[in-house]
């Protein structure tokens, strides 16, 4: 149990990351190369 915990709680703290360096890396790139990565998102996210 305090397995799980401890996942779900880096998890969490991996998209608290992932979202700030995201728009970060959205602004570095600009949008056109950035819009292939969001075609991905949705796939990274439903295994999340």
């Amino acid at each position: 149990m305090n397995i799980k915990k401890s996942l779900k709680t880096n998890n969490s703290l991996i998209i608290n990351i992932l979202l700030f360096v995201v728009p970060i890396i959205f602004n570095r790139l600009g949008y056109k190369r950035f819009s292939k990565v969001l075609l991905f998102w949705p796939a990274i996210w439903s295994k999340n």
